[in-house]
């Protein structure tokens, strides 16, 4: 067994129904070296046939296997699991907790999590992840609370996909006066990935107003560096507001734009949002049913703008 500060390169653990982590206190001693960590804990039943089988339950990573923040951790994997509802459950706790610091990238598949995050965290918790998918997680209700944006300085990747739940990607809370709000940053973003989310209302949604468009984007949070954008599947009306102001949000980066099968969208882009995507080379459209026009209709006697780029 390593000694207590070594670093651990790879562990990969993979629990069956009733195996309880917590006796396992080697394995729980390496979780504070691991570089590299893959989990499967196989669902448990609903109904426990003991307290102690209830408790051996694993609801959070932070609090029931590794009170250090994972120091090491670069790549987490985690699937197949029933129980976990988050990667840091709120505790009662004065200061804010220190997580993940170097975490790099996180895979998250088939689990019943309804939240990453929703305790206070400080620096540098979350400061290295460049890389976050997350798959057929039906609890999960937005991936990022505003407090984690904050930190994300360094995140270039954002893909999930068939979770049946999620309304946003990040929840940015009551708005008293949106106009005057601090637009916050993911200021490294370069490719963002949605696919089948069928209560999905917006990648920074606030809630919407009875009779309201769904948007994708809701000027809340900037992803200035944006290149890669792929949607599917998606129930969203426009992916910008026609009056789109490219003084507060700027998609300038953008490069290449997939949409396929978002059966709501009328149009693609107004002739305001063509003018900034001066780096757009590949656009590809696919079963899109209610699309009769690429440009807002009325507008697209300026479609030569984007078109012209296209080549």
């Amino acid at each position: 067994m390593p000694e207590k500060y070594e670093t651990l390169k790879f562990l990969a653990v993979q629990l069956k129904n009733g195996s309880d982590i917590h006796s396992l206190k080697g394995i729980k001693m390496l979780f504070e070296g691991v570089e590299n960590l893959f989990l499967e804990l196989n669902t448990v039943h609903e109904k426990h046939s003991s307290v102690q089988e209830a408790h051996n339950i694993v609801h959070d990573l932070f609090y029931r296997l590794n009170l250090k923040g994972f120091p090491y951790l670069k790549h987490l994997w985690i699937v197949n699991n029933s129980t976990i509802q988050s990667l840091i459950h709120p505790k009662d706790r004065q200061h804010p907790e220190k997580a993940f610091p170097k975490l790099e990238s996180l895979c998250l598949y088939n689990l019943k999590m309804n939240e990453l995050c929703s305790c206070k965290l400080s620096e540098p918790s979350f400061g290295k992840l460049k890389v976050i998918k997350i798959n057929l997680c039906g609890e999960l209700k937005n991936v990022f609370s505003i407090s984690v944006v904050r930190l994300l300085k360094v995140l270039e990747t954002i893909k999930v996909s068939e979770c049946n739940s999620l309304k946003e990607i990040i929840d940015v809370g009551p708005q008293s006066n949106p106009e005057k709000t601090e637009l916050l940053t993911l200021p490294e973003l370069r490719y963002l990935k949605l696919q089948s989310l069928s209560e999905f209302i917006g990648f920074d949604a606030i809630p919407p107003i009875e009779g309201e468009e769904r948007k994708l984007f809701n000027e809340k949070v900037g992803v200035s560096k944006l290149e890669r954008l792929e949607l599917s599947s998606i129930m969203i009306d426009v992916i910008w507001s026609v009056d789109h102001s490219s003084k507060r949000l700027s998609f300038e980066s953008l490069t290449r734009l997939d949409v396929n099968r978002c059966w709501k969208l009328k149009y693609l882009v107004s002739s305001t949002m063509a003018k900034s995507l001066v780096n757009l080379q590949s656009l590809y459209i696919s079963e899109c049913d209610k699309m009769r026009s690429i440009f807002l209709p009325e507008q697209d006697t300026e479609k030569d703008i984007m078109v012209r780029r296209l080549v």
